[in-house]
């Protein structure tokens, strides 16, 4: 066989860069994953007892909380206090305003999505 050219260290050199390349390789893909690209980063998440030690208020851990704002809005939409453009309309005494079966249909969808304290506020909004 006719020698090539290649010696001991180009082989090695050749093979370190394949190496080094497939290692960005992989911490790229854990990158990408969400995953702690190094050991020291997984480290410090194994050490990292701020979950399990802190009592969080239940506000920030639940995303379907709603506001009184929100809750007020939503049963002035549900009665027609207010239009799309914002303004407030002028009620009559006329109690065919109040559609029965709209303002029930609009209240059920309303009230589903409501926790304990939304349900809370309308109630007070209502007293």
């Amino acid at each position: 066989m006719e020698n090539l050219g290649f010696y001991q260290t180009d082989c090695e050199s050749l093979w370190s860069q394949i190496k080094r390349q497939e290692k960005q390789i992989q911490l790229k893909r854990r990158w990408l994953l969400g995953l702690p690209t190094s050991k020291s980063e997984q480290k410090k998440l194994e050490r990292c007892d701020f979950l399990n030690n802190t009592c969080l208020p239940e506000s920030f851990l639940r995303e379907d909380d709603m506001f009184y704002e929100t809750v007020k809005s939503s049963v002035d939409t549900a009665f027609g206090a207010c239009d799309i453009e914002g303004g407030n309309r002028v009620f009559q005494d006329d109690m065919n305003l109040l559609d029965a079966p709209y303002v029930s249909g609009a209240l059920s969808s309303c009230l589903d999505d409501l926790t304990n304290k939304g349900l809370y506020l309308f109630a007070v909004i209502l007293t």
